[in-house]
């Protein structure tokens, strides 16, 4: 009998002793852990987190957005392209993926495209004034000036505070032969701290 009550009470110590088994993270928890090391400029560390979170579950489009962000900020742009391509597979109305992804196609030179994806990210969120501005940037890049300015008035009609916004309308109205109105942008810019449009004014 005495050995019996032993043996229980070694194995209830054993039990009471045992580690605890670690507590799975979620796709969620990675994705969070990812962002943390993004923010402190941990790159490489939040690709790892963010293969883990894809690795648990392999549709969660916020995952492939978020490793595809980290790649762009590598200047990895066609394997971040690949990335927000699948984040719009799994999910086609993530405006943010289509701003992203317009964003690496700018970073390629592949404005046309690059216009094509921020159309679609504003359409999904029609005051997503990040998304006007950035097309507005790409018209400029082509040379059309028209429907730049026209974008960079749209961001600035939704998000007035977006000071840049107003020296690149400025350079749109200038390309155009608009000197005053650029003028008129060029001051608000330089106003709101934008050096480059402060050099404007003294041309």
């Amino acid at each position: 009998m005495k050995n019996i009550r032993l043996i229980v009470t070694l194995l209830i110590s054993a039990l009471l002793l045992a580690p605890l088994p670690a507590v799975a993270q979620s796709a969620e928890d990675w994705v969070e852990k990812g962002l943390e090391y993004g923010k402190g400029g941990q790159i490489e560390k939040a690709i790892d987190a963010f293969n883990k979170a894809i690795e648990i579950d392999p549709n969660y489009a916020w995952a492939y957005n978020a490793r595809g962000f980290a790649l762009s900020d590598l200047k990895r742009h066609e394997e971040a392209v690949a990335d927000y391509t699948r984040a719009i597979t799994i999910s086609p109305n993530f405006a943010n993926a289509y701003y992203n992804r317009g964003n690496a196609y700018s970073d390629l030179k592949r404005f046309d495209e690059a216009i094509a994806d921020y159309t679609v990210a504003v359409k999904i969120a029609p005051r997503y004034a990040k998304a006007y501005y950035a097309r507005g940037s790409a018209y400029g890049s082509l040379g059309r000036y028209k429907e730049a300015a026209d974008d960079f008035t749209g961001a600035l009609n939704i998000y007035p505070d977006l000071i840049p916004a107003y020296y690149a309308r400025g350079m749109a109205f200038k390309a155009m032969g608009n000197i005053e109105r650029a003028r008129t942008d060029f001051k608000k810019a330089c106003a709101g701290g934008i050096d480059n449009a402060c050099e404007e004014l003294k041309k």
